[in-house]
């Protein structure tokens, strides 16, 4: 369950399935070893005594905004990377996604002024010596074209700069994403239950792909989702989100404060990986998921999502 901040990259499965084992749970995988019948399994069902439940897990990318395919965008991408791929440059430590609302293709002229004011902004931050942290910025686009939108995390002491893009809009939780992923594992879930038991609970578990300890988990949350993806799916028991935690952190500020200070000293950060659980209050033709689940002394549990 325990890990360190620099080995937070491994399989998200395999974490979830770390997670359950030393909480005394059997674990047996369901997606691999026999024949598949028609509609795919979940990843593992998850059994101690009386309780037992089937768990799929999904991994959300950056919100669900996805990578864009458009030439123009990606032609925009490379031509920005090269820009920033020189010596004075590639140094520069932030880790900074880049976010297009349309499909404007920039001309020369004004990809480099974007990239002399994205230029300066980084300097400018790195001056201001605040620790690392993510900030959230917008470039006005030529004749009322839209924005480009920046999430900007660092400066990261030891990291050299890396620029990702997205498209699709602001960055932010792409609500149909992410629900698309929820309507995945459900169809997983609803099909391996047929065969084993109807009224089996069954969970999601939501993991976030960011390299970086992450706010993302922390938004969604707080956002609609969790509560559309309960009332919609009425037969899924509990909906939970993985969100690593430094062992010493008892909130959410301590947890913030306390990878701030690894990050700027570049010591490993001992975490734990803890869950915001959803118990689902209105569940039908399934059992609900027993409470004791989670209860590590680290992991949050709702009945429903109660703000």
């Amino acid at each position: 369950m325990r890990d360190t901040y620099q080995e937070l990259s491994g399989s998200y499965h395999e974490r979830v399935w770390s997670y359950f084992k030393q909480r005394g749970f059997e674990c047996v995988r369901l997606d691999i070893g026999k024949p598949k019948r028609k509609g795919k399994r979940p990843d593992f069902r998850v059994e101690k005594g009386d309780c037992a439940f089937i768990c799929e897990v999904e991994v959300i990318f950056s919100g669900g905004i996805g990578q864009s395919s458009d030439f123009w965008h990606n032609d925009f991408i490379e031509r920005t990377r090269k820009h920033f791929d020189q010596p004075h440059l590639r140094e520069l430590p932030f880790y900074v996604a880049i976010s297009t609302p349309n499909l404007y293709a920039l001309n020369e002229q004004e990809r480099n002024k974007m990239c002399i004011w994205l230029e300066d902004h980084l300097r400018g931050i790195e001056k201001e010596c605040e620790g690392a942290r993510w900030r959230y910025h917008k470039y006005p686009l030529a004749s009322d074209q839209g924005w480009i939108f920046f999430q900007i995390y660092g400066p990261i002491r030891g990291t050299k700069l890396e620029l990702k893009p997205y498209a699709g809009g602001a960055v932010g939780i792409n609500k149909a994403a992410v629900l698309q992923r929820v309507d995945h594992a459900m169809k997983q879930l609803r099909s391996h239950a047929e065969v084993e038991a109807p009224d089996i609970p069954r969970i999601i578990v939501l993991a976030s792909a960011s390299a970086f300890f992450d706010i993302m988990m922390l938004w969604l949350a707080h956002s609609s989702v969790i509560k559309d993806a309960l009332i919609q799916n009425p037969d899924l028991s509990a909906l939970a989100l993985l969100d690593p935690v430094p062992v010493d952190a008892k909130e959410a500020k301590d947890a913030f404060g306390l990878v701030k200070e690894a990050l700027e000293s570049g010591k490993p950060l001992e975490i734990v990986d803890r869950f915001i659980v959803f118990h689902n209050p209105n569940v039908i033709n399934a059992r609900p998921l027993d409470r004791g689940v989670f209860d590590d002394g680290y992991s949050k549990q709702y009945i429903g999502q109660p703000w």
